[in-house]
Parts: structure tokens; sequence; C-alpha cells
């Protein structure tokens, strides 16, 4: 434990934080946009991309959302493009944390990619997503 008593973050509890946003952003996506409208049309220009990452996934079936292959960047620019469909707190949240995404894809890269770590990346990605 730390000065103030809580539990450092480790590259371990980096990843479950991490992964838990990817999932919530996907969740999402699948709750207000896509029960709203199809792939094709929610997706867009990212639809024949993230198509093509399903088919060369093996273990994929036509099941699986396509919104499971997309990069974190490109589902949460799709998440600000469809903010209409989003309850209003929910669409504030989403466009307050633009400004930062691109630091916390950074730090999301390094762990999830076992890339070395920057000084401040475990206190980052907390702080940006508010734990």
């Amino acid at each position: 434990m730390d000065e103030a008593g809580s539990i450092p973050m480790t590259r371990a509890r980096l990843y479950v934080l991490l992964g838990a946003f990817e999932r919530d952003i996907r969740t999402i996506l699948a709750r207000y946009v896509l029960s709203e409208m199809d792939e094709v049309e929610a997706l867009g220009n990212l639809y024949e991309k993230a198509f093509q990452r399903r088919s060369d996934d093996e273990a994929a079936s036509d099941g699986v959302p396509l919104t499971d292959y997309l990069d974190l960047r490109e589902a949460y620019d799709l998440l600000n493009k469809h903010r209409g469909h989003l309850p209003a707190e929910l669409g504030q949240e989403v466009r307050e944390l633009t400004v930062q995404l691109d630091r916390l894809v950074g730090v999301r890269n390094r762990v999830m990619h076992s890339r070395p770590l920057l000084v401040g990346d475990s206190d980052t990605a907390p702080i940006l997503l508010g734990q």
C-alpha cells in the first residue's frame, strides 16, 4: 500500500481496468447505438475493416459484434459520432474524456502489448477514468 492507503496500480491492475473500460465502450455502443441502427450504418467507414478482422479471426462467429473488432480509439470515436443516441449525462462524459483519450490510448497500448510503461502511466489511467 502507498501512503494514502490504496493498493498500487500494477500492470495487471491496469490491464483489468483498461479491459473493463473497453468492454464498457462496446456495451454502450450495443445498447444505445446498435439497438437503433444496423452495423453498416453505425460503423460507417469502419465497417469493412471490422468485418475483415472478424473474418480473419478463426475463433469468431457471425454472431460476434463487429464493434469487438475495432481499436479503442475507433470505438470511442463511434461513441462520439453517435453521441445523440446516448443519455445526456453519458454523452457529456464521453465528450469530456475525448480530450484525454490519446493519453489513455497510449497507456492502453503499452499495458496491453507488454511495452515498457512510462513514468506516471500507473497514475494516468485511473485518473483519466475517474477511479
